[in-house]
């Protein structure tokens, strides 16, 4: 395990959720602030997603993956499944 040379994460994240409760990732991109969306139960731990606007490499760790799903789980639990 790598745990004692993981950073803190700075990502910018949100969540969008559709109609079916399926959470899509939104990265804002530390390099140019593009939004990058991508499906949350696709990503892996440790995936590298690559910014359309300026392709800077954009990596998604645990930790990220973790607070994105706190944060969907937060919405669902705060919507009382209306969405």
């Amino acid at each position: 395990m790598q745990m004692e040379n993981e950073m803190p994460s700075t990502l910018k994240i949100d969540l969008n959720i559709d109609k079916h409760k399926r959470p899509t990732l939104v990265i804002a991109c530390p390099s140019c602030q593009h939004e990058l969306t991508h499906h949350l139960e696709t990503l892996l731990p440790d995936s590298t997603l690559n910014c359309e606007k300026c392709n800077s490499g954009i990596g998604v760790t645990r930790n990220d993956l973790l607070r994105a799903q706190d944060l969907y789980t937060r919405i669902l639990i705060d919507d009382g499944g209306k969405t």
